[in-house]
């Protein structure tokens, strides 16, 4: 079972600095992400969840920033994700994992294999670019909505459904994330995946203008650039959002290239 504690430390509620995903804040590159990937089972969100607690906090429930930088943890260091096999496997499967890699590694100038680079730099601490999550708790689906029968709905009432955690979690969440990046003294490229009009919305929360205000485009790929920072609207790789257009490795390097020569005039 899932401690009712962290869960709540794991979301962010009350004074916990909580899960917001992979890299460090201070990275030049945000990708953000509608929610946390992998965890096709209910052992799997146990098993992470409980383990990101026991790693945050000390028997006095103090937040240890030996462990983790701010509220994001690195992808790579196998003792605090379990995860390897999800990514590893997304990989064999040609999934999205390895096109995201792509993507990272034009605009890192990283000339390394893609695999390797997913092992060794794909949201670690080591590398200039974090992934980035609004929601933090894993769910596959509305239907593999497992937690209200692990938590106290009398006190976390919100768990009740995915839509009512949502509301509850998202405010602070987007809030966090935009003083990230708009307090940032350094200059910051923050690509928006979305894989439905549904999921603009979101967007919307976190950039500084409505979308439908953006003046800029790099081929049908909308983005906006306030002051030092570089707002761009990726589709999902691969998803219908896409058109087609941002599906192979080949179409992802030419918008890779093409976004990293408008940031580098930043």
């Amino acid at each position: 079972m899932i401690n009712t504690e962290a869960l709540k430390n794991y979301i962010s509620l009350g004074d916990s600095p909580g899960f917001y995903g992979y890299g460090k804040w201070s990275s030049e590159i945000y990708i953000i992400g509608i929610e946390e990937a992998g965890c096709y089972s209910e052992s799997l969100i146990q098993q992470k969840i409980n383990r990101y607690y026991e790693l945050n906090f000390g028997h006095e429930g103090l937040f240890d920033n030996k462990l983790f930088q701010g509220n994001l943890t690195d992808l790579c260091d196998k003792n605090l994700s379990n995860y390897a096999d999800f990514y590893n496997g997304n990989i064999k499967k040609g999934g999205y994992v390895p096109k995201i890699a792509t993507l990272l590694k034009v605009l890192e100038d990283s000339n390394i294999e893609t695999f390797e680079y997913v092992a060794k730099y794909f949201g670690s601490e080591i590398s200039n670019h974090s992934l980035i999550e609004i929601l933090p708790l894993p769910c596959p689906t509305v239907k593999d909505w497992w937690y209200p029968k692990w938590v106290n709905l009398k006190e976390l009432d919100y768990f009740v459904s995915k839509k009512k955690y949502r509301e509850e979690v998202i405010k602070k969440r987007v809030e966090t994330i935009k003083m990230k990046i708009e307090k940032s003294e350094s200059r910051k490229l923050v690509l928006f995946l979305a894989n439905g009009k549904d999921k603009i919305a979101y967007w919307n929360r976190i950039s500084p203008i409505n979308l439908n205000n953006y003046t800029h485009k790099i081929g049908s790929i909308p983005y906006h650039v306030d002051k030092k920072i570089m707002y761009v609207l990726l589709p999902f790789p691969g998803s219908p959002s896409s058109n087609g257009k941002f599906n192979s490795y080949e179409q992802i390097n030419i918008v890779a290239k093409d976004i990293k020569k408008q940031f580098d005039k930043i």
